[in-house]
């Protein structure tokens, strides 16, 4: 059953909501540019690819067999059940050639390796996952009407429909389709998917009606049945967290409405019993320059917490911002963190009981992985394996007990594109493991 939830104060302009997703659809266009650019890399042992690890407890990172040889993974999505992390990704060629797979996904399981993917013939956009209680995982991903042969075509025009497919352990339910419309905005942004604790889950994703109307559509699946609903607001970016029995929060950025002049503010709905009903918007932060960018929601030690980027150009991010949850439903500002070579996107989990975020830095060809840790409400900068070269995207998760970070490049000038891993455990300092999974 469809719905329509009005958001908050009057409508803004149709030109500055259209304006604010012109300049992120640009942006995941460039980011395909960028990527689809990334140069080869080969497969020396574990001795010759010892990373510069400035933090004891990260792993020295690992080659490991992420997808089929002369491939890369590109805006890889990381989800966690205890030790357990799945990986879903897009697969590019990492040869000099422009000629993109068919079903160009990977995803694998570590421990575990590669696991087959779900029947049929789909270009799988943009994959995203999570894993519920029970250890199921369940898989997301978007499609444009036409599929397409060419990565410098990617994804080969606006994606229009969202597919499901759940994994077991042993074998994939059939694909279904969830909605469609004219425009999805499902990109490299992760945190769009969420397991709740009674294993429904939930689902946001920027959209544009067949009126040219910019929405933000909401699905959830509790037991057997899907509901989507429509809220009526322009929102560009958008991440949904589920906690405790039957919250759910939503996070995204859209225009001020109630001011003459706004971008991109962040706002955040919630909802107590488990998405039947949402609160009003709570605007968290007002963003008169349009430089606020993918806020994400992430749960730590108890405590609920929103990170986003401020940019300092369309396409480069200055800082990031932090607040945490309160009890009364205000959200506490942390100290900002300074990104002084950019950022290009972020990730965001828990280690240690502390908020963190992984940030890709980007220059060029060359990829640069920076951690920023908040703990009692500073934030504490650090660049980890600042020697990759010809990198594409990251991909992060965390548990309370072990942190995943995974990425496809190189460290030196000619090698041909691989994925590597490294892992941290709380409280543990781990070796060097060439075990791939």
């Amino acid at each position: 059953m469809l719905h329509s939830i009005i958001g908050i104060g009057r409508p803004a302009s149709r030109r500055l909501r259209l304006r604010m997703l012109r300049v992120r659809m640009f942006g995941i266009g460039l980011l395909a540019a960028l990527v689809a650019c990334a140069q080869p890399m080969s497969h020396p042992d574990c001795t010759a690819h010892r990373f510069s690890v400035p933090l004891e407890d990260w792993s020295v990172p690992s080659l490991i067999n992420a997808s089929r040889p002369g491939r890369t993974l590109r805006w890889p999505s990381v989800a966690v059940v205890g030790d357990t992390f799945y990986v879903a990704a897009n697969v590019f060629p990492a040869e000099p050639t422009t000629t993109l797979d068919q079903r160009p996904l990977s995803v694998l399981r570590v421990p575990g390796g590669r696991i087959a993917t779900p029947q049929g013939q789909f270009l799988f956009a943009f994959p995203k996952g999570v894993v519920d209680s029970r250890g199921i995982y369940h898989l997301i991903w978007g499609e444009p009407d036409t599929l397409i042969a060419d990565v410098r075509h990617w994804p080969g025009g606006p994606l229009k429909s969202v597919w499901y497919a759940a994994y077991d352990g042993r074998t994939w339910s059939s694909p279904e389709k969830l909605f469609e419309t004219s425009r999805i905005l499902l990109g490299a942004e992760n945190g769009v998917i969420a397991s709740d604790a009674h294993n429904g889950l939930h689902l946001i994703l920027p959209t544009i009606g067949s009126d040219s109307r910019p929405t933000l559509t909401y699905v959830r699946r509790t037991g057997t049945a899907w509901e989507v609903r429509k809220f009526a607001t322009g929102a560009a970016y958008a991440s949904i967290l589920a906690w405790g029995s039957d919250s759910i929060a939503i996070a995204y950025t859209a225009p001020d409405t109630t001011l003459s002049e706004d971008g991109n503010s962040v706002f955040v709905k919630s909802s107590g019993n488990r998405g039947a009903v949402w609160s009003e918007p709570q605007l968290i932060s007002t963003s008169v320059a349009r430089d606020a960018t993918s806020p994400l929601l992430s749960r730590t030690g108890g405590r609920i917490h929103l990170v986003w980027g401020r940019r300092s150009s369309a396409f480069s991010l200055a800082a990031l911002v932090a607040r945490e949850l309160r009890d009364g439903g205000m959200w506490s500002p942390m100290s900002e963190a300074p990104l002084p070579r950019g950022g290009l996107r972020f990730h965001v989990g828990e280690t240690g009981g502390s908020v963190t975020a992984i940030v890709e830095e980007f220059d060029g060809h060359r990829l640069t992985l920076r951690e920023v840790t908040w703990r009692g409400g500073n934030a504490y900068s650090t660049p980890l394996f600042a020697d990759l070269r010809h990198a594409a995207s990251a991909g992060f998760a965390a548990s309370p007990q072990t942190s995943f970070l995974l990425w496809s490049g190189s460290r030196a000038e000619g090698e041909v594109g691989s994925t590597f891993s490294s892992v941290r455990r709380s409280g543990i300092s781990n070796r060097c493991s060439f075990a791939s999974p």
